[in-house]
């Protein structure tokens, strides 16, 4: 919105209260004077939404503010979202931190709750890293479901539901035995299309994005990209060189210029504020993002790279480096016609 947002807002004047370590500070820095208008200093709060349908005819321009309070303000978490089948949700931290069903019943053991009218948490329990175990009817799970996070995510950019494998549709099929039609979703219809490569490995949108990627670094930034600080290569590399062979700024939409730089390495401490989760052993250190800071759940054993999922799992990736190097030998087909197929191999 170029510098428009729910409240008028301000970065901190000090530098150093921006969250990350010292070399991303200062990349973060070096970027907000090379994109001012990404890296915003300030967010305007919205003019007053119109009350008078005679003030459209005068101002026009001002039924836009309309839609976007309606709709692009829907997933800020000022609000508790849309009440609509798969949109349910809390306010603020619980908007993530608190289990919701696509329903939106109430299934605890709270009777001063309805568990027949929708618009309720799922059950009383923080959902988060790995640590953080949720119970529901006997069946415990970990991490942040991805249908928490496609309660925004379903719209604009549909990253949400495409890396589920569901594409909007204009049918309501595939109809139940008595005819009756799919139910909608984000009040949506959708057909099924191939899921993405790490969707079928089991793994989460956190097991990718940091915290800084959902959690912000204290500064503005007026695009989601801004606020991105993870690039693919950051795991898998390239044919010609490992992850933390790979200079700061590689693959990173904003980066500065197209010069190699140093090796970014690893490092072997974390974020005091990813301490307060799930906690890995470093082995041979922690990868490092395109901004320059450490992973907690990636970290690097030999010339091998280890997820820790959220969910619990541990996944094994070789790098496009060996894979290219041909180090891996019982591989029939390449990476690229494997993630055309879908097989879910990521290494």
């Amino acid at each position: 919105m170029g510098g428009k947002g729910n409240y008028a807002v301000e970065n901190p004047k000090d530098p150093k209260a921006r969250l990350g370590t010292d070399v991303y500070r200062a990349y973060k820095e070096r970027l907000a004077l090379l994109e001012p208008e990404v890296f915003v200093n300030r967010h305007e709060a919205l003019p007053p939404a119109p009350t008078d349908p005679r003030q459209l005819t005068k101002h026009p321009e001002l039924a836009a503010f309309t839609y976007m309070r309606n709709q692009c303000q829907r997933c800020h978490f000022a609000v508790k979202g849309r009440q609509k089948r798969g949109d349910y949700r809390g306010m603020g931290c619980s908007a993530c931190h608190i289990p919701y069903s696509t329903e939106g019943y109430y299934e605890g053991g709270d009777a001063t709750i309805p568990h027949d009218k929708p618009g309720h948490l799922l059950v009383h329990s923080l959902q988060a890293t790995r640590e953080a175990k949720v119970t529901v009817h006997g069946v415990q799970y970990s991490g942040i479901p991805i249908n928490t996070c496609t309660v925004c995510h379903n719209r604009g950019k549909r990253l949400g539901v495409s890396f589920q494998g569901l594409m909007e549709s204009p049918y309501a099929s595939p109809y139940g035995k008595d005819g009756s039609p799919q139910p909608a979703t984000h009040t949506k219809h959708y057909q099924a299309m191939q899921q993405d490569v790490h969707y079928q490995k089991g793994m989460l949108c956190q097991d990718c994005h940091t915290s800084l990627d959902v959690h912000g670094d204290g500064f503005l930034a007026a695009t989601n990209l801004a606020s991105v600080e993870v690039e693919c290569t950051d795991c898998h590399g390239t044919p010609q060189a490992y992850p933390w062979e790979l200079p700061l700024g590689y693959g990173d939409e904003f980066k500065e210029s197209e010069a190699p730089g140093a090796p970014r390495g690893t490092l072997r401490d974390l974020l005091p504020l990813t301490k307060q989760g799930t906690v890995f052993p470093v082995r041979d250190g922690y990868l490092v993002s395109a901004r320059g800071n450490p992973f907690p759940q990636v970290v690097r054993t030999g010339n091998q790279v280890i997820v820790h999922a959220a969910s619990g799992k541990d996944l094994k990736l070789n790098t496009t480096t060996v894979l290219s190097s041909g180090q891996v030998s019982d591989r029939p087909e390449t990476l690229d016609r494997k993630v055309s197929k879908g097989s879910g191999d990521l290494s």
